[in-house]
């Protein structure tokens, strides 16, 4: 969970002699490690209930009650705790990522795109995520140049992750370049050789582009990998 564990080890270290809040930030751990989505929202409002503002980095436990929220379906419920993580810790990128996903979720993909544009305005040089992110929401939207732009912005800052390759490998052939897009899925396959999605774009990359004999190999290899 989105600082779970630097959340929980702030909370035993400024409340050790707290047995009630060392007590629940425990159960939170085991909350946490056991994936238990219902018990970390009940456990985070027990947490915020009785201890409110003067638990220390507030606006995290805001996070991870809302992750928590938007994995067991309530998208509403997320966004509130993801904008009072913010109101709390207008720096606090992990709740813009949060509230972007939610309203994405929810279908308000230009709200999630002003989100990832504001993780950019916090924090330009770290934000590679958020560039590859607002660069899938501008896909969804069909403004396939400026999703062009922020992958390869994404890329630039970290250029050894596969799925940025991969996301602009999907951008080029939905703007027609293919030969472009070939060359992404290629660099994609040598980052990652075992992910089955790679071969299976590359080859619809290469069957839009006449070249079927390719288009069959990597098919062929994308079903070896994933059979079902």
């Amino acid at each position: 969970t989105i600082g779970g564990a630097l959340l929980l080890q702030q909370l035993f270290n400024n409340y050790k002699r707290n047995q009630a809040i060392a007590g629940l930030a425990k159960r939170l751990e085991v909350t946490i490690t056991s994936n238990d989505d219902a018990g970390i929202v009940a456990t985070t409002g027990e947490l915020i209930d009785k201890y409110g503002e003067s638990l220390p980095d507030i606006d995290s436990l805001y996070v991870i009650r809302g992750t928590a929220f938007l994995k067991l379906g309530y998208g509403d419920a997320a966004i509130s705790d993801a904008t009072r993580a913010i109101e709390v810790n207008v720096r606090n990128t992990a709740a813009y990522y949060l509230r972007a996903e939610a309203y994405d979720s929810a279908g308000d993909v230009s709200s999630a795109i002003k989100d990832m544009s504001e993780v950019i305005r916090i924090d330009p040089r770290g934000a590679a995520q958020a560039y590859a992110r607002r660069a899938s929401y501008l896909a969804q939207i069909e403004n396939y140049e400026s999703a062009l732009r922020d992958i390869s912005e994404a890329i630039n800052l970290d250029p050894g992750e596969e799925f940025w390759y991969w996301r602009r490998g999907q951008i080029r052939s939905k703007m027609g370049d293919y030969a472009s897009a070939i060359t992404d899925f290629s660099m994609a396959v040598k980052l990652k050789s075992s992910d089955p999605a790679n071969y299976r774009d590359r080859g619809n990359a290469y069957a839009s582009s006449g070249d079927y004999a390719k288009a069959i190999a990597d098919y062929t290899t994308s079903l070896r990998l994933a059979p079902e």
